[in-house]
């Protein structure tokens, strides 16, 4: 190397060594072709003459010396792990000073690589300490928050702790005041009994005193209707019984379960029923404020003591609306598709026969159609969409209609259901004629509550309806109806749930015709009608989403009979 640094080639003048000796001279020549050597020759060929000792020629010193330098240079550069080459380059003993001079200007390049090769990973280990550092204080931090998220969640469980305890010491006092409540309801009743029981009493010894004076004057005795005076401790005392009317209310429905403490009071509303006053007296109508009837809560109709009239109406309007194959309802695209293939195809899977309806529109396979349309009323709620449904079920209407009624099911076709609890009925069993029921009317009928979770709404839907079924009069025989319409714990029409998480919902209006599609009844058509009011969901949202939830409902409905 230079001053600089650089590589520089060197080369040496080879020393000249003058032999004089002719012997050795001799020595250094090779040997001739086919002559052997004094080396090669055996013992017995180069033992001197007798009397002198025998010498080796010094010329081939040299060669051992060499030899020699060259054992040990291979041996050094085994040591360094050279094994003959280097950076691919020859090594030997006997290689040029010019190739060494080009092994060390590459040695050092190589150097210099591993310098900043050292140098990079340096640098990475820098960031790599740097990184860590950074995710230490991170976990730190997370340790902090994660002690004080531990510390709020201590306060909170003692808080809930707090909360639940003052909750049970509010449902004790809830029930010790229900039961005050049941027992003053059986102290009223037995007052009202005693004062009927009272009532008859006078009203015998009047007839009883009147036959007296019959025996005694021969003056007319008055007649029934007219006002009775009885004699009593406290004075005079009047009654009127007009002709006819009975004092004791008629019968009540009987709970779903012994005991409850569900009133059983319920309104519903009936602008759209045509309820005449001889089928629902004016004192069960509306609802007075301050002496005037509000339009808010016009319609509303106590449905414990006229229920045979309110089903009878809401069964004659559900049956209407459900048939109802005009232009008032309007297919969507996929439904105004299949019926345009359907009168270009012959099917034979589902039977018009005997059926009253002539321009009914008939399902096929597995196809769901479906129509958007409106209440031909205005009353409450007019301005909601009516959804029509229908498909084929592979299943009896008997056996379809049996696991509509049936609560305990209703998650299995209704994917956003969070159950169905019956908590009045009223009365029991499909088969039950007018003259086996105690009201007066034929089929089913019961309070039930649901509730629905929507994706989209993040509050549950609660619903507190009337449900009715029963066999369709004027159909082919095996033919059935489901009819459902809101009711309410108050003549009010409020839409107040009483949690909440909930949000009461409306079914204005909800009908289900269960028909057979074949003589033997194994395939069923169902027509649903839904016509349903939310007040916490926008109408557009309604419009839109309605008829696609009708129509899944339907598809799971399938599924569960799906052979």
């Amino acid at each position: 190397l230079d001053r600089s640094g650089a590589a520089v080639e060197v080369h040496r003048q080879p020393i000249s060594r003058s032999v004089s000796d002719p012997a050795a001279l001799e020595a250094l020549r090779p040997p001739a072709t086919g002559e052997p050597s004094k080396e090669d020759a055996p013992k017995s060929m180069t033992t001197p003459a007798a009397g002198r000792r025998y010498r080796k020629p010094r010329g081939n010193l040299i060669h051992k010396v060499r030899e020699k330098m060259g054992e040990r240079r291979t041996r050094k550069e085994q040591r360094r792990g050279r094994t003959g080459t280097w950076h691919g380059e020859d090594v030997s003993p006997f290689k040029s000073k010019k190739s060494s001079s080009q092994n060390n200007l590459s040695d050092l390049q190589w150097i210099q690589e591993q310098n900043l090769r050292l140098l990079e990973d340096q640098s990475r280990l820098q960031s790599v300490h740097m990184e860590a550092q950074l995710m230490t204080v991170r976990a730190n931090e997370i340790y902090h928050r994660i002690g004080e998220a531990q510390k709020e969640i201590i306060k909170l469980r003692k808080a809930l702790a707090q909360s639940e305890d003052r909750l049970r010491r509010d449902l004790n006092d809830l029930d010790e005041t229900r039961g005050r409540m049941q027992k003053l309801q059986v102290d009223a009743l037995n007052a009202s009994q005693a004062v009927v029981n009272s009532i008859q009493r006078m009203n015998d010894a009047d007839s009883r005193s009147t036959n007296d004076a019959m025996h005694v004057s021969a003056r007319p005795s008055p007649p029934e209707s007219e006002i009775s005076e009885l004699s009593l401790d406290d004075g005079p005392a009047a009654f009127e019984i007009p002709p006819g009317d009975t004092i004791l209310p008629p019968p009540r429905p009987r709970a779903a379960s012994a005991p409850t403490t569900l009133r059983i009071e319920s309104f519903m509303r009936v602008d759209d029923l045509d309820m005449e006053h001889k089928d629902a007296p004016a004192g069960s109508v509306g609802t007075r404020v301050n002496g005037e009837a509000t339009k808010k809560h016009r319609g509303l109709i106590f449905v414990d003591h006229h229920i045979t009239p309110i089903l009878q109406k809401l069964s004659r309007l559900g049956y209407e609306i459900a048939v109802d194959e005009s232009a008032r309802f309007a297919p969507t695209k996929d439904t105004e598709r299949l019926i345009a293939k359907y009168r270009t195809m012959p099917f034979d899977d589902n039977s018009l026969d005997h059926w009253p309806v002539k321009s009914w529109k008939a399902a096929h396979g597995k196809d769901i159609l479906v129509w958007t349309g409106n209440v031909s009323h205005s009353y409450f709620g007019s301005d909601w969409p009516v959804v029509k449904t229908r498909c084929l079920v592979n299943t009896s209407p008997r056996s379809l209609i049996e696991f509509m009624m049936d609560s305990s099911r209703i998650k299995e076709y209704n994917k956003m259901s969070q159950g169905r609890e019956d908590l009045l009925r009223i009365q029991e069993g499909l088969d039950t004629t007018e003259s086996e029921s105690l009201y007066g009317f034929a089929g089913d009928c019961k309070i039930v509550k649901a509730l629905n979770k929507p994706k989209l709404i993040p509050k549950t839907i609660e619903t507190l309806s009337l449900m009715y079924s029963q066999p369709l009069t004027n159909a082919p025989p095996g033919a059935y109806m489901t009819v459902t319409r809101s009711v309410f714990e108050n003549d009010s029409g409020e839409h107040k749930s009483p949690s909440a998480n909930t949000i009461r919902s409306e079914m204005l209006l909800g009908v289900t015709i269960f028909r057979p599609a074949n003589v033997e009844h194994t395939v069923t058509e169902m027509t649903n009608i839904t016509h349903v009011f939310s007040p916490g969901v926008p109408e557009m949202l309604a419009r839109r989403a309605a008829p696609s939830s009708a129509l899944n409902v339907m598809r799971e409905i399938q599924n569960v009979f799906a052979k």
